[in-house]
Formats: structure tokens, sequence, C-alpha cells
């Protein structure tokens, strides 16, 4: 058929005339509706093939009062919460929205990012209300206090990144912080380590507060009283803060354990201003396993949270939350983590 005589195809109409259906028969065929025989299927999606057919989600969420839409929300910036700072500065979330959109896109949901006040979390019961998505994504929750319990529905289709803290059991998607700094800790113990210093991000944070843990237990009376601690923000000024006052306090540390790769690379700069080698003089154990930390000189050795894996997971249990509503969800869903061995710990 020539280009001139090819019928022109614009609605689901035209595709169930050409097949010879019904619209809900080639409606379904195009959802691969196993309802409907494979011959059937195969046929329809054929004609949609070769007319460039693309289906209108918006159309077909009309008739399944779905949007095939979730949010992705990430608080605002907060002086008064610095911790938050992470999901704006830290390369550790472009990985988890790598996750994400790669999940959406393999099941054919769209995704709208979006931030908002975490002091006023109402925007989060107001978006799916309206119906412009189905469920939310939550990134950069602090758990300092619980702003949600009293506003969010126990039941609601939300999914939290990290352990926040709420009197509503809200499903989360979170590492095991605990192990992973232990496993970055007793790295710096097998590197032959003595006198190993401890940053970290927000001192209230859950995940911190895990992974300070991990690096006490990993210490094990190794290093009694712990040797040298600091907390602070998931930004680069608060590394380099940090790392200066340690090393006014306890001058002849061996080893450094930062809570995060943005940390632990502004630790080596000060090192490096304090003519400090490292690995040579002192090493230093990162976490997140962000991109840029495989090419930082030296390449930093880390705790990889499978950040990809994350997001991909949040966007599962969201999904199903939406789909199963009566059907039991675990709370919480923990991700394994791993040591990346590289330069700085070698």
């Amino acid at each position: 058929m020539t280009s001139e005589n090819k019928p022109t195809v614009r609605t689901l109409d035209d595709i169930a005339k050409l097949a010879g259906v019904s619209k809900s028969t080639a409606s379904r065929a195009l959802n691969d509706n196993p309802l409907i025989s494979e011959k059937t299927r195969r046929k329809i999606q054929k004609i949609a093939q070769e007319h460039n057919f693309i289906k209108h989600y918006g159309a077909s969420s009309l008739s399944s009062k779905t949007s095939n839409t979730i949010a992705l929300m990430v608080t605002k910036f907060d002086y008064h919460h610095p911790e938050i700072a992470r999901s704006k500065e830290d390369p550790f979330f472009n990985k988890v929205l790598a996750g994400i959109l790669s999940k959406t896109d393999d099941i054919g949901k769209e995704l709208l990012i979006c931030s908002f006040d975490q002091a006023n979390p109402i925007k989060i019961l107001q978006l799916v209300n309206s119906r412009k998505v189905d469920g939310v994504i939550v990134f950069g929750a602090s758990d300092e206090e619980d702003y949600y319990s009293d506003v969010i529905p126990e039941k609601f289709p939300v999914v939290f990144w990290g352990n926040i803290r709420t009197r509503l059991p809200f499903k989360t998607v979170a590492c095991d912080d605990y192990k992973g700094g232990k496993i970055a800790t007793q790295t710096l113990i097998d590197s032959g380590k003595k006198k190993i210093a401890f940053i970290g991000g927000f001192n209230e944070s859950a995940e911190v507060s895990a992974r300070f843990e991990g690096y006490k237990t990993a210490l094990n009376g190794k290093q009694a009283p712990i040797y040298c601690e600091g907390f602070g923000a998931y930004t680069h000024e608060s590394g380099l803060m940090q790392m200066r006052k340690i090393l006014e306090i306890a001058p002849d540390i061996d080893g450094v354990f930062a809570c995060s790769d943005v940390l632990a690379m502004a630790a080596i700069r000060v090192l490096k201003q304090k003519n400090k080698n490292v690995p040579e003089d002192i090493c230093v154990v990162g976490y997140d396993d962000i991109d840029m930390g495989e090419y930082f000189k030296p390449s930093l050795t880390t705790i990889s949270q499978n950040a990809y894996i994350a997001g991909q997971t949040m966007v599962e249990k969201l999904i199903n939350m939406i789909e199963n509503p009566n059907t039991p969800i675990e709370h919480r869903t923990t991700i394994d983590v791993h040591l990346i061995s590289r330069e700085s710990c070698s």
C-alpha cells in the first residue's frame, strides 16, 4: 500500500476498524490482556506498529480512574534541617533517580518530580487526591520530627526513602546502614589502622546513627574510648569543617570513616592541605559509591548502597500498594550493601 492509499490512523477506533474488532477488544489487545487470543493480540499490535500508533494514556486513565503517573517528591532545602542538603548536593540522589526512571519506563508509568515543605506535607495528600498521580515516593524526609502521621493516612500510597520516625508504619525502602558502617570500619582495621575517626551527616538521622553504631561495633574495644567523632551535614563544606576539627583534636589519627563520598572527598582535600598522604599516612573509606568516587585521586574506597536497585525497589513497592491496596505489604524493605575497594584504603 502506498503512502497516498495508506489509511489515516489517529484513534483507537481507527485501529479497531482496520482489525475488524470492537474498540474494547483493540484496547485490551494493546494492553496485552490475556483474555484476548494471542493471534488477535499480535494482529492488532502489528497494525498499531505499522501505523506508528501510540496509545493515549490520558484517555485510558479516564476509563480506569488512574493517572498512570507516580510522583517523586523531594523535600525543599531547609536551613533548620541541613541533612536535607543531601538531595540537592550529593550525587547519590542521581543514582536513586536513575533507578526510579528505569523502572517507571519499564512498566509504562510517567514520573512527576516536585518538591514540598516537609514541615507541611499536606501537598503529598493533595497531589494524590487530585488524581494527578496514583502514588508518591518521598526522598529527603527528615526523621527528626514526625511531620507525616497527622496528615497522611496509614494505608496511603506513599513510600519513603530511609527509616523515618513516625507513629504510623509507613512503607519504607532503606539500606542496611548498620552493616555498612561496620564493614567500612572493619576495612580500616584490617588495613592496620588503630586510631579511626568518624565523620557523619546529621546526628539525629536514623541512617547516620545506624552507621555510627556499626562503626562502634567494629571497634569493639580495639579503640577505647571512641577516638574521635564528628557530625554535620551531607555537604562538602561540612566535610571540610569536620576534618579540620578532628585534626585539631586528634592530629595522630590514621583512619577516617566518612558517612558519604562527598564527606570523604572533602576530608581527603583537608588531609592533602595538611601534607598527609592518603592512603600512606591515613586511610579513608566513604559511603554511597557515587560515580565521581572512582575517578577521584586517590580513587575512593566506599560502601555501595546499590542506589540504582533501591530506586527500582521503591517504584515496585509503590505500584504493588496501588494495584493491591488490600494485600499486606512489608513495611520496611532493606537493601544490602557491599564494599568497593579502591586506592584510598589499600
